[in-house]
């Protein structure tokens, strides 16, 4: 549907460092060690490390992370978080390391073959993301929004939305795990 920018956003850290992040959304297959866990979480410890501080990791829903930072209950958040000129005014976000793509999931036979084909559809999304951000571009489409990607993907499968526009690591994970479903080619 779109690219985007992916950030860390990084608070004063001067204390103990303390990180929230959601990782709620899928079991993301970015192992990198047994001790570390998660792409997200390893990168989090490499940067606790890196400034001598302890970390403390917490999950919480994807929508809370930036009022958190913003707030100070935590130092910085990590997750692929979505840089616009609005959040821009309220949080410092690093440079950018990544890009993301939105995919749509789809069930099996669905007619649904690109963007095009979302025009008045119920679409699933994940509240506060770039898919989201994304449902208000599409004509006559309604956003279902959830606080877990992964409750978007089981109304999916219960055919009480027609897709989901995810991230396309967390779309390729879950079309990986449930059956029934697909995620389209990115990019869309």
């Amino acid at each position: 549907v779109e690219r985007t920018k992916r950030t860390i956003e990084v608070r004063s850290i001067n204390r103990t460092s303390k990180l929230k992040y959601e990782d709620g959304c899928c079991k993301f297959k970015f192992k990198t060690s047994v001790s570390k866990g998660t792409y997200i979480r390893s990168l989090c410890v490499d940067i606790a490390e890196k400034l001598g501080k302890e970390l403390e990791i917490k999950d919480m829903d994807f929508d809370s992370l930036l009022t958190a930072v913003q707030s100070g209950s935590i130092d910085f958040a990590l997750a692929g978080i979505t840089v616009t000129d609005e959040r821009k005014e309220t949080v410092d976000f690093s440079d950018t390391y990544a890009t993301g793509v939105q995919v749509i999931i789809v069930p099996e036979n669905s007619a649904i073959k690109t963007v095009d084909d979302l025009q008045g559809k119920k679409i699933g999304v994940q509240l506060g993301t770039t898919g989201d951000y994304a449902v208000e571009a599409i004509k006559g489409a309604k956003a279902a929004q959830y606080n877990k990607g992964v409750d978007a993907v089981n109304d999916l499968l219960n055919g009480r939305v027609e897709c989901v526009i995810i991230d396309k690591n967390p779309a390729l994970v879950f079309a990986s795990e449930y059956d029934g479903i697909v995620a389209l080619p990115g990019d869309q």
